[in-house]
């Protein structure tokens, strides 16, 4: 294995691709970047602030977050010392993700949402191993309910010299914990399943490699950080090739992101493919009769080409940024409408298991495309 450890990984892609942009992000709806030198130097330090805070190898650190750059963030300082993350999925209910929290014993925890903060803040006599809190998406507010932002907390870290972060880099193994996946989706007494660096490593090299992935390539994720595929194909596999990681700020509507950071893979829950196909039938429903009816008839069998189909589909695609090539989602039934739509625009769907016995994401493998095998080619957990 080249790398020893995630951090090595990442740090390499530190140096090769210093000045292209690694994480893609919406400000007032415009697109900004960070380049993987600022990722790296944003990651150390937050790394030296989890030092001056006393993070010790093997440490778990919650990240309660929607997928967002701030949580990547803190997701790469956590594995960069030895640290175990245990991401929590926003999306359960909070007294569900407060379980996971305590049954995790994280004496840190990156959070974000100031309902969730408050929420917590009230019940912190039931984390009695927390020590540390930190609130996420707070640029502007330098504390919420006593909690400091990214920002702030980063402050802490300027007595930390940057070379302790970098001996502590050094000294992760391949074998250690990077982080525990909750099993069955997360859900009330699923189970924790622990990942090591090696294991992590092994999956997203073999997704960067059988996927052919470059620097040039642009991944727009909707999946959260909690989820073991977004952790190997939509974070390390990404890093793995140096292909620039996408956040959207509006999942319920993502044709606009698509459109605006033109990505070449998207990772996405079933529910995205059915809106994605949803916003085109509104879209030329309000369309005049002609080309109304140009979109009914090529889509009434996508499946099949047609000359509706022709002239209909490569400009949806355009409108969905042009690039790209491959929407891999969980192994669920899709629609067969929703299915041929896709196809119709040779774009590949490229589900993947996501099976309760997560352990098994060991020995995820995914066989190389081979022509119009890439429209059925399956990227398998187990």
């Amino acid at each position: 294995m080249p790398h020893k450890n995630l951090a090595t990984l990442f740090q390499n892609r530190t140096y090769l691709n210093a000045a292209r942009a690694g994480i893609k992000y919406t400000v007032d709806g415009r697109e900004a970047s960070l380049s993987w030198q600022q990722v790296g130097t944003e990651v150390r330090n937050i790394g030296r602030a989890l030092l001056a805070r006393g993070l010790k190898p093997g440490d778990r650190v919650g990240i309660w977050s929607r997928l967002q750059p701030e949580a990547i963030l803190a997701e790469l300082a956590t594995i960069s010392l030895g640290g175990v993350s245990i991401a929590i999925d926003p999306e359960i209910p909070f007294e569900t993700g407060f379980q996971q929290l305590q049954r995790s014993g994280a004496p840190y925890l990156f959070l974000e949402g100031k309902e969730s903060i408050e929420q917590t803040m009230k019940r912190t006599s039931d984390l009695q191993s927390m020590k540390v809190f930190v609130a996420l998406g707070q640029k502007d507010a330098p504390h919420i309910s006593g909690i400091p932002s990214l920002s702030t907390f980063k402050s802490d870290g300027r007595a930390v010299p940057a070379v302790q972060f970098y001996d502590r880099l050094e000294q992760v193994g391949s074998d250690n914990e990077a982080c525990w996946i909750f099993g069955n989706g997360g859900r009330e007494n699923s189970s924790e399943f622990r990942l090591t660096h090696a294991q992590i490593l092994a999956n997203s090299l073999s997704l960067s490699e059988s996927l052919a992935l470059t620097s040039a390539d642009t991944c727009l994720s909707l999946l959260p950080l909690s989820h073991a595929t977004e952790r190997t194909f939509g974070l390390y596999a990404m890093i793995c090739s140096g292909a620039a990681i996408a956040f959207s700020e509006r999942p319920e509507d993502i044709v606009p992101d698509l459109s605006l950071f033109r990505p070449n893979l998207l990772l996405c829950r079933n529910r995205t493919l059915s809106q994605i196909h949803h916003h085109f039938q509104e879209h030329f429903r309000s369309a005049l009769p002609p080309m109304r009816y140009l979109f009914q008839s090529a889509v009434a069998d996508a499946s099949t080409p047609t000359l509706a189909g022709r002239f209909v589909f490569p400009r949806i695609r355009k409108m969905m940024g042009g690039e790209i090539r491959t929407v891999a989602y969980p192994q669920e039934d899709v629609d067969p409408n929703v299915a041929a739509f896709f196809r119709a625009m040779e774009i590949d769907l490229l589900p993947f298991e996501t099976a309760p016995d997560l352990p098994n994401v060991i020995g995820l493998k995914v066989r190389p495309f081979k022509g119009k095998e890439r429209a059925t080619s399956t990227a398998r957990i187990g």
